[in-house]
């Protein structure tokens, strides 16, 4: 929130300016430590629950159905890496479910950032001038 507030800022000191700006906004979520504010994981609650096994067939599905991906278009083989959900033990599960959620609330709260700063960018006369750029290395 704190860097959102203050992009905002600087972007709303932008607005009599005629010449061009830069401005990098480096959110650090989605990262590790999980932190994440109550009412942005309570959204995410229950969404975890199938595991992350039956969450990647229903994503998948879903491509497909949207005619983002081909219907031909295999789905990946899962990171071996990675523990089939159903192995998981009960208290293993509720804790992978939990940590789920609270890194889609943090993806959720950065979102909502983005979307101020871009709102503020319409406010101040900007948006058809501007480019936004966004990266992540976490998909």
């Amino acid at each position: 929130d704190a860097i959102t507030d203050y992009a905002v800022k600087i972007l709303a000191k932008q607005k009599k300016q005629q010449q061009p700006f830069f401005i990098y906004v480096a959110y650090t979520a989605p990262h590790w430590p999980l932190q994440a504010l109550p009412e942005d994981i309570a959204k995410y609650k229950n969404k975890y629950n199938i595991g992350w096994d039956s969450l990647r067939i229903l994503r998948y599905n879903k491509l497909v159905n949207l005619g983002i991906i081909d219907k031909q278009t295999k789905l990946s083989p899962g990171d071996t890496e990675v523990k089939v959900w159903n192995d998981l033990s009960e208290k293993t599960q509720k804790e992978m479910i939990r940590k789920m959620a609270v890194y889609a609330a943090q993806v959720d709260r950065m979102d909502q950032g983005i979307g101020k700063i871009l709102s503020q960018l319409k406010l101040i006369g900007k948006e058809e001038n501007t480019i936004v750029i966004f990266l992540s290395d976490n998909g």
